[in-house]
């Protein structure tokens, strides 16, 4: 695969170095080693250079269009279905249902209730509903 250009505004070798190796890995650690800087000079650069920071977020888009081309190789080309799952839910077109089921314990009084008492709130509202001129069911 041809090496993808550093932007042109980046002169620093060992910048350039990391964009390249970033755009190829996605790992800072790997790309921080390959460029032979410790770690700590991507996170300083990346405060202190505005253009640096574009580029490496611009390498890492980059590199996620890279494994997106290899998964879609590896679900349609080669039938991975476990790759064409993974592709379809990274452009949320498949969907994992689950059920799942609770117990709830609870301590404590609860007001329920009772059947006498809700039929005659029932009741209750059926003749203040008539009162008002509202039917009820029919009959």
């Amino acid at each position: 695969m041809a090496e993808m250009p550093t932007s042109p505004k980046i002169t620093h070798p060992k910048k350039r170095a990391f964009l390249a190796a970033y755009r190829q890995s996605g790992n800072i650690r790997a790309s921080t080693e390959a460029a032979g800087i410790e770690r700590k000079h991507f996170y300083w650069w990346c405060e202190h250079d505005l253009v640096f920071a574009a580029a490496a977020r611009q390498a890492k888009e980059e590199f996620g269009d890279l494994l997106e081309a290899k998964l879609a190789q590896l679900a349609l080309r080669q039938d991975n279905v476990t790759a064409l799952i993974v592709g379809l839910k990274m452009m949320g077109r498949f969907v994992e249902r689950t059920r799942s089921e609770q117990t709830v314990e609870v301590s404590g009084h609860l007001d329920v209730d009772t059947r006498e008492s809700l039929a005659g709130r029932i009741a209750e509202l059926g003749t203040r509903l008539s009162a008002a001129g509202i039917p009820g069911e029919p009959e």
